[in-house]
């Protein structure tokens, strides 16, 4: 699985929705296979709500907006990844995350983020 998840990682794509009911198994699973990028090992971020946007246990920006969040991600340095939480439970209806999410892909291609939904 990790194999996958790396192959990912090194596409071309910017833009990944996950199903899964083992969050935290797929957490470690993309930071693991992020990690054994060795050299450009991209950083891991995490978005929730709850907690904002996140890396590792330390609290980068508190906001639980996800278009807030989506935008700090992108001022993030190049070669990074965000796993971002609950998505499809917050975008029916709000045209203004749509259109962040859209934006979001096209400049994460352009400059090797990846997101993965």
């Amino acid at each position: 699985m990790i194999g996958k998840i790396k192959s990912l990682i090194l596409s071309k794509s910017s833009l990944f929705y996950l199903i899964s009911e083992e969050e935290e198994r797929v957490e470690r699973l993309l930071i693991a296979a992020a990690q054994k990028l060795n050299k450009n090992s991209p950083k891991v971020y995490g978005w929730s709500c709850l907690r904002g946007l996140t890396l590792g246990n330390e609290q980068i920006v508190s906001d639980g907006d996800p278009v807030v969040g989506l935008d700090h991600f992108l001022k993030m340095q190049s070669n990074s990844i965000l796993i971002f939480k609950d998505l499809h439970l917050l975008i029916k209806d709000n045209s203004k995350l749509i259109r962040q999410v859209k934006e979001c892909s096209r400049v994460a291609r352009a400059t090797g983020k990846k997101i993965f939904l």
